[in-house]
């Protein structure tokens, strides 16, 4: 049988309280989701990270509200995690197909975590994180959820994120994104190294930047505007796909 998608965490901190069906010692994060996958009617996993136990769930939600805090636990929900292809080889377009002890093969292709938001069109996954930190600090938070400070690198990308504000799924019209001032360059770059300023994606007489210091910030109102880099602003992570 072959096996295809990536699994995400659905909720960090949180687990279903409900139908546990099995519980497994000491097993890695990618054992206790394939131990569900291969039980054929486990639903989900809550998963211990400090104990390494494995709860297998005969039951799953879409619902966070259904979920109950717990600090050393996070859930998985199997159906929206995975797909069943009949060859890794042939239907792993956009992953990568690792070949598992088991003999079973993986294809790794990331998933935009339910807690996240996405754009299918921009391919662009990201959550808005409302608590106030400067560049290296809102970097590092965004790091520990497996992500980066956002690259909306396309005006695409920032019209994406105005109607987002428009549409209700921001608490706030303006977060810290993944651009500063390089010195050393002598250009506006995100953290990816790439310039953030081109003749093909944005260019810099379309937004408010007065000087060349700071970082950026995505603005409703101005759609990109500079910041001091000592600011302590909110900021959207970005999970790369």
């Amino acid at each position: 049988m072959t096996f295809c998608g990536e699994f995400s965490i659905t909720a960090y901190n949180k687990r279903l309280g409900r139908d546990i069906r099995s519980i497994r010692k000491l097993r890695g994060l990618r054992q206790c989701v394939r131990d569900c996958v291969d039980r054929g009617q486990c639903k989900a996993v809550n998963y211990h990270r400090d104990s390494l136990q494995c709860q297998l769930l005969g039951d799953s939600t879409t619902d966070l509200s259904d979920l109950m805090d717990d600090d050393s636990f996070m859930f998985i929900d199997i159906a929206s995690q995975r797909t069943v292809f009949s060859s890794c080889n042939v239907s792993c377009t956009r992953g990568v197909c690792v070949k598992l002890s088991s003999e079973i093969d993986y294809c790794s292709v990331p998933r935009c975590p339910l807690t996240f938001r996405y754009s299918s069109q921009l391919n662009f996954c990201y959550i808005s994180v409302d608590s106030g930190k400067k560049f290296a600090d809102a970097q590092a938070y965004c790091e520990t959820l497996g992500c980066r400070l956002a690259i909306p690198r396309t005006m695409d990308h920032i019209m994406f994120l105005n109607s987002e504000f428009s549409n209700g799924y921001m608490n706030n019209n303006k977060y810290r994104i993944g651009g500063q001032w390089n010195t050393e360059a002598g250009e506006w770059r995100w953290i990816n190294g790439n310039a953030v300023f081109d003749s093909v994606n944005l260019n810099l007489t379309d937004f408010q930047i007065s000087s060349n210091d700071g970082d950026l910030m995505w603005d409703c109102d101005s759609d990109l505007r500079q910041i001091n880099t000592g600011n302590g602003e909110k900021f959207l992570c970005e999970k790369v796909l």
